[in-house]
């Protein structure tokens, strides 16, 4: 399982989270996720910038599957699912891990295994649901109205866990392998940039959010550092 080096390593993760900006280094402000409802506005983004850069464990390990996003973002590029949204379980596991959709999104929910699996969503914001899907079934479709982070697993196969995280703007991004990210196309200004990730914290699993400046045609470089107990 490609995963499982990675969730044992992050389960031994915990606060003090740093981030690296331009030389300066400081401890990054733990901040419950709020939302409000807002219209968002799709406008041209010929004069904007863009963040980058890395989420590590000190000591040098990339940290994957880390989401990091910028709050509070009115208008900018368009932001609409770039394909079908589907969350699949397939040999006892959900695939994709973790699934960013936007606010508003429908998914698919599948399953592909020769056995039953039991979908069991805990959300707040979100309507939770526990229902039984038979082996090879049909799919179901659930709407995703409120920016949230969904915690979905299986009450047959307590190993299988996965995410679906709701965003209600489009500037985030998934950090990969190398666990390096990129936001692009972002509208100049001052922002909250956060980051979340399964194992910062087992009970609340909060983001961590630090402020950055974004300015035109020029790209932030912000590097995350987890500090292990």
């Amino acid at each position: 399982m490609v995963i499982l080096p990675l969730i044992i390593l992050l389960t031994f993760l915990s606060p003090p989270l740093l981030a690296h900006q331009g030389g300066e280094t400081r401890a990054l402000k733990e901040e419950a996720e709020s939302y409000l409802p807002q219209a968002y506005r799709v406008v041209g983004t010929q004069a904007s910038g863009g963040l980058s850069g890395v989420v590590m464990v000190l000591g040098g390990r990339p940290v994957k599957e880390a989401l990091v996003y910028v709050k509070d973002v009115s208008q900018g590029k368009d932001f609409s699912a770039a394909g079908p949204l589907v969350l699949d379980q397939r040999d006892k596991l959900f695939v994709p891990h973790v699934l960013v959709v936007p606010v508003g999104s429908t998914v698919e929910l599948r399953n592909s295994d020769p056995e039953m699996h039991n979908l069991h969503a805990s959300s707040v914001k979100n309507p939770a649901f526990n229902e039984g899907m038979p082996e090879s079934s049909t799919s179901l479709l659930k709407r995703f109205e409120q920016v949230e982070v969904v915690r979905l697993g299986c009450d047959l196969h307590q190993e299988m866990c996965a995410w679906i995280v709701v965003r209600d703007n489009p500037y985030y991004a998934l950090t990969g392998k190398d666990g390096r990210f990129n936001i692009a196309d972002i509208p100049p200004g001052t922002y909250k940039l956060s980051l979340w990730h399964e194992d910062l914290d087992k009970e609340q699993r909060p983001s961590f959010t630090t402020e950055v400046t974004v300015e035109t045609d020029a790209t932030l470089e912000v590097d995350f550092y987890l500090t292990p107990k």
